[in-house]
């Protein structure tokens, strides 16, 4: 694919800022209301430095405020952005963690600009995991002791640990 001059400057920006990229491009799905634009709130943005700033974040915090959401978010910011990353998301179930991957990575993805889709067009994509053509790629796990040992990652995300 043929990238104008234009869009490589919105891939520059997208890669500097993930909220950017978000408020830009992002949608996600609103029980009630349907799909809206994504423009993270002043704590998702916090949590977006902290995610850039500290190698480990622990989030204490109540339920649906949108952690899982900025997390995937994140995630697949970093696997589209920069390549050769792997990211790997950790949940304690098979079934919660094809959500998380469905829910707050595919979502998302599914829902941009279709030159950014055929651009990243994943080279693997099932129910636990999203390979770019850049190299970098995004895996939902089941919990267990060896989870994390046995995958070396440039990401991890434990969900709902």
């Amino acid at each position: 694919m043929v990238v104008s001059t234009k869009q490589r400057q919105i891939i520059k920006r997208c890669q500097q800022s993930v909220c950017w990229f978000l408020r830009s491009f992002g949608k996600l799905k609103h029980p009630s209301a349907g799909i809206l634009p994504f423009h993270p709130f002043s704590y998702q943005r916090n949590a977006i430095k902290a995610f850039r700033k500290c190698r480990f974040n622990i989030f204490r915090k109540a339920r649906q405020t949108g952690v899982s959401k900025i997390a995937g978010a994140f995630a697949l910011w970093f696997a589209m952005f920069f390549p050769h990353k792997t990211i790997l998301i950790v949940s304690r179930t098979d079934q919660t963690a094809m959500e998380f991957l469905r829910d707050q990575v595919l979502f998302l993805f599914d829902n941009l600009p279709d030159w950014m889709k055929k651009l990243w067009a994943p080279i693997k994509r099932n129910d636990h995991e999203l390979f770019f053509p850049n190299g970098s790629k995004i895996r939902s796990l089941t919990s267990h002791p060896d989870v994390l040992r046995s995958n070396a990652s440039s990401l991890n995300i434990i969900d709902e640990a």
